[in-house]
C-alpha cells in the first residue's frame, strides 16, 4: 500500500493559500451550523407563541377581561352592603346585600410562558416582544394569589347568621372588616387585570369566540349582567387600549 507523505511547502504562498483553504472550510462549517441553530430556535419561538397565544386567548384572556367588567358591580356590591350595616338596616336587609356580592372563581395560568422560559424561548426575542410577553404573564400569578385570597374572605362576609334579630355591634364590625378587605382584594385584582389587559393589546392578542360565551354565560349570574355583559365585549374588541399609563416594558 503506497502512503502519500505530506509534501513540505516551497514557499509561503503555498503555506498561506492551504491555510486560507482550511478557515475558509471552518467558517463554512460554522456559518451552517449557526444556520440550523436558527432555523430550530425561530421554529421554537413560533410553536411557544402560539402555545401562549392559545393560553390567553382561550383561558387568561377572557377571565381578564371579565375581571375589569365586574370590578365596577363588585364595588357597587360591596358598597350596598356597607351602607345597610351604617345605617342600621334589618338582618334580611343585609343578609340580601350580602347575596347579590358574586365573584367568579378562577385560577390564572402561565404553564405555557414558563415552559418557554424554561426552554430559553424567551431569551431569544419572542420576535421582539420578550417585554410585552413578561408584562402580561408578569401578572398571572398576582391575579391567581388574588383571587384564592378573595374566595377566603368572601367566607368571612357570608358568615352571617340567618336567624336572630337586629345586626350586634360585634357582627356590624365582622361584615363592615369584610366588606373593606374585599373592597380592596377587588381593586388589587382589576389594578393586576389592567396591566395585563394592556399587555395583551400590545401584542394584539384576541379572544376564543367559545372562550368569550363562557364569560358571558358567567356574567350573566351576577348582577348588573347586562352592564357587565356590554362592558365585557367593549374590553374585548382591542379596539382602544385599556389603560395608556403603563410604561413601556424594558427590551
Amino acid at each position: 500500500m503506497d502512503i502519500h507523505k505530506p509534501q513540505p511547502f516551497h514557499n509561503w504562498r503555498e503555506f498561506t493559500a492551504e491555510i486560507a483553504v482550511i478557515v475558509i472550510g471552518v467558517l463554512i462549517a460554522l456559518s451552517a451550523e449557526q444556520v440550523v441553530q436558527a432555523f430550530e430556535w425561530n421554529h421554537k419561538v413560533d410553536r411557544a407563541e402560539r402555545a401562549m397565544r392559545t393560553e390567553i386567548a382561550a383561558d387568561d384572556g377572557p377571565q381578564v377581561y371579565e375581571r375589569l367588567a365586574l370590578a365596577d358591580c363588585i364595588d357597587a356590591s360591596l358598597a350596598r352592603v356597607r351602607a345597610d350595616v351604617e345605617k342600621g338596616a334589618s338582618r334580611a336587609d343585609v343578609l340580601a346585600a350580602v347575596a347579590q356580592y358574586s365573584v367568579p372563581h378562577h385560577s390564572w395560568d402561565s404553564q405555557d410562558y414558563d415552559a418557554a422560559r424554561e426552554e430559553g424561548v424567551t431569551l431569544h426575542g419572542l420576535h421582539h416582544d420578550t417585554g410585552w410577553w413578561g408584562l402580561t404573564y408578569a401578572e398571572m400569578p398576582v391575579l391567581d394569589r388574588g383571587a384564592e385570597r378573595e374566595f377566603q374572605n368572601g367566607a368571612a362576609l357570608g358568615a352571617i347568621s340567618h336567624t336572630g334579630g337586629a345586626l350586634s355591634d360585634e357582627e356590624k364590625g365582622r361584615i363592615l372588616l369584610a366588606v373593606e378587605t374585599l373592597t380592596r382584594d377587588n381593586r388589587a385584582m382589576a389594578d393586576a387585570a389592567r396591566i395585563a389587559a394592556f399587555g395583551m393589546h400590545q401584542l394584539h392578542l384576541g379572544i376564543d369566540p367559545q372562550a368569550m360565551a363562557r364569560e358571558i354565560n358567567i356574567l350573566r349570574g351576577t348582577p348588573g349582567a347586562s352592564g357587565c355583559i356590554a362592558k365585557f365585549k367593549a374590553l374585548a374588541s382591542l379596539h382602544e387600549p385599556v389603560v395608556t399609563d403603563v410604561p413601556p416594558p424594558v427590551r
